[in-house]
């Protein structure tokens, strides 16, 4: 691990208030039809998490935050084992809880409609649609 490290974190906005009193807690609370174990995925930049952002607020259906997390320096991050994230985005997984003094609001993503144009990261999908985060 890179002593405070920055990662990004996406979530609904539904959760900023919980994430803003106690912080970041593993867990899986979308995407439940895949197999993922409970974390907190964080991707390695600011573009990475507003890209990731633009389709995760169109797979839940509502707004979405992101978070600039700050590593705790006893707090470990790996490679997410999810191939076809690591495909696209340069993600991450912590198992440990990041305290909310750790974690900054830097970014709010609304649902874009079905014609909007998808952001640049996309294109290494190649299909245009989400990747299974």
């Amino acid at each position: 691990m890179n002593s405070r490290a920055t990662y990004f974190h996406v979530s609904k906005v539904e959760n900023r208030t919980s994430i803003q009193r106690a912080g970041l807690i593993p867990q899986i609370k979308e995407f439940t039809n895949i197999k993922r174990e409970p974390g907190i995925y964080l991707l390695a930049t600011i573009e990475q998490a507003r890209d990731w952002a633009f389709f995760f607020a169109m797979d839940v259906g509502e707004p979405v935050d992101i978070w600039m997390v700050t590593l705790p320096d006893d707090v470990d991050v790996r490679a997410d084992p999810d191939q076809e994230m690591n495909e696209v985005y340069d993600s991450f997984v912590c198992s440990d809880a990041i305290p909310a003094p750790y974690i900054e609001r830097v970014g709010f993503q609304h649902v874009a409609s079905s014609t909007a144009e998808a952001p640049p990261l996309a294109s290494k999908i190649g299909t245009g649609t989400s990747p299974s985060m």
